[in-house]
């Protein structure tokens, strides 16, 4: 992790990518992120609701 972030601050600091591509990068990411996000809660959910009715 470390290294992948220093690797994105020497590359935004050194202006390889275009500022466009940054952009939609971290828009994808976050949305990816965020789609994760609910995709966990949900399942923490029904998985919960089913150990109830199953009664483990």
């Amino acid at each position: 992790m470390t290294c992948m972030m220093s690797g994105e601050i020497g590359f935004r600091a050194a202006g390889i990518f275009p500022e466009i591509f940054i952009a939609f990068f971290y828009s994808g990411l976050g949305l990816a992120l965020a789609l994760a996000g609910a995709i966990f809660t949900k399942n923490y959910l029904f998985y919960n609701q089913m150990e109830k009715v199953m009664g483990s």
